[in-house]
């Protein structure tokens, strides 16, 4: 499958052409597992928010904090470890000496196509 969302932050593909946009639904629905039904949009922005946490600078020391608030850590023990697992296992992180790690390149690029305004129509409705 190709990688149309590396392709866009590349400037390799033109994000308004119908193909490109179609290649990009797929992918998304493809790598991230979604079927199409529920509130995916929502599911993006939670990425989108959390790939910008995990690449912040920032004191080291609040890093930890702050990455498991935003991953939903203070809301249910566990659901933290497991979001960062799922980020390793889709290769949008690198795993350092504990997970989440830091950005992977494929998670650098994710984060900028969904911080750009061509993922506005996937942020608003898939």
């Amino acid at each position: 499958m190709a990688d149309w969302i590396a392709d866009i932050v590349a400037g390799r593909a033109d994000p308004q052409n119908e193909d490109v946009v179609s290649g990009v639904h797929d992918q998304i629905i493809t790598e991230l597992g979604f079927c199409g039904c529920g509130r995916p949009e929502d599911a993006l922005r939670f990425l989108r928010d959390l790939l910008a946490e995990i690449g912040r600078e920032g004191d080291a020391e609040n890093r930890w904090k702050r990455i498991s608030d935003a991953a939903g850590g203070q809301q249910k023990p566990g659901m933290d470890y497991f979001v960062f697992y799922q980020l390793d296992h889709l290769g949008l992180t690198d795993h350092g000496g504990s997970v989440p790690g830091w950005l992977s390149d494929r998670g650098e690029a994710w984060l900028a196509f969904l911080q750009s305004p061509h993922a506005k129509r996937y942020l608003e409705g898939c």
